[in-house]
């Protein structure tokens, strides 16, 4: 009895490990280099130019990259998903004015005049604020 019950519990166990590897997808918009190298038929070149081919809207996509041909998709077809692709960002760089930024000044009790002491000039901060970063050259400046 304790024998069959032990030789059950293995066969369960291999049936969920099997089971768990095929239900897990590689995302090739966000897998790593090492997840995609375990797909069959892709190396560290080929798993390279996956991710330097990025962004994929299907999983046909992959095709296009040099070194995936049918054959190869064949192999791994199965095992892989396209999720959202990752955007690259774009920064955009903004050069430097060189006139002073204006700061509106309020004429209340609760604001301050503060000298910056890197770049000298004035602007208004609240007094609660005890502290923050120059508007003009982003300096850490303190309210004494």
């Amino acid at each position: 009895m304790r024998k069959g019950f032990i030789c059950t519990i293995v066969i369960v166990g291999i049936v969920l490990i099997v089971a768990g590897s095929a239900l897990c997808l590689i995302d090739i918009n966000s897998a790593s280099q090492s997840e995609l190298e375990s797909l069959s038929g892709v190396g560290p070149a080929t798993a390279k130019k996956i991710i330097d081919g990025r962004p994929y809207s299907s999983i046909n996509d992959i095709t296009r990259v040099k070194g995936i041909g049918n054959k190869t998709f064949a192999k791994f077809k199965d095992k892989i998903t396209v999720g959202a692709p990752e955007k690259k960002k774009k920064s955009k760089a903004v050069a430097p004015s060189s006139a002073p930024i204006e700061v509106p000044v309020y004429s209340t009790e609760s604001f301050q005049t503060i000298k910056c002491w890197n770049c000298k000039n004035v602007s208004q901060v609240s007094r609660e604020l005890k502290s923050g970063w120059c508007p003009y050259c982003n300096a850490k400046w303190a309210v004494k």
